[in-house]
C-alpha cells in the first residue's frame, strides 16, 4: 500500500458502523484508499425488531440482514471476525486469525449491560440486546 493510500478500518457492522462505511465509501476512491468493515457476525441485526423475536412473532432470520447484500456494489471490504485486540502503538487490529494495520480506526462495538453491583440482577434477569438474547426469552416463554 502506498503512503498516500489510506485504509479506514472500521470494526462493528451494528447502525453506526454500517451507516459509516456507507457513507464513507461513497467518498473514498480506490485510488485513495481502502474501507474495510469487520464485525463478528455476518449479519446486521435490526435491533428495534428485536422484541418481536422475543415475543415469538418473528424468527431470528426475519431480523437479520446479510452484511454482504447491504454493501453490494460498494467498495467495502468485509472481514468476518471477532475483534481480539487493538495494539493503538501500531495502529494494528489483532483478530481470530489474522491481524490487520489502519491508517484510521472507528471502533463501533456496541454496549454492553451493565448491573451496576445490584444483587441479583444478573442471575435473575433476561437482557434484550440482541438477536441471540431475543432467541433465548423467546424459548423461555410459557404463556
Amino acid at each position: 500500500m502506498s503512503t498516500s493510500k489510506k485504509r479506514i478500518v472500521i470494526l462493528g457492522a451494528g447502525y453506526a458502523g454500517m451507516f459509516l462505511a456507507t457513507h464513507i465509501a461513497r467518498y473514498v476512491t480506490e485510488k485513495a484508499g481502502e474501507v474495510i468493515l469487520i464485525d463478528r457476525n455476518p449479519y446486521h441485526q435490526l435491533l428495534q425488531e428485536i422484541h418481536l423475536v422475543a415475543a415469538g412473532f418473528r424468527t431470528a432470520d426475519e431480523v437479520k440482514i446479510p452484511i454482504l447484500t447491504l454493501i453490494d456494489r460498494m467498495d467495502i471490504k468485509f472481514i468476518q471476525s471477532p475483534v481480539k485486540k487493538i495494539i493503538p502503538d501500531k495502529k494494528l487490529v489483532v483478530l481470530e486469525s489474522s491481524e490487520i494495520t489502519y491508517d484510521l480506526l472507528i471502533v463501533c462495538l456496541g454496549a454492553s449491560i451493565k448491573y451496576f453491583n445490584i444483587k441479583g440482577a444478573r442471575e435473575n434477569t433476561l437482557p434484550l440486546r440482541s438477536i441471540s438474547d431475543a432467541s433465548l426469552i423467546c424459548g423461555k416463554r410459557k404463556w
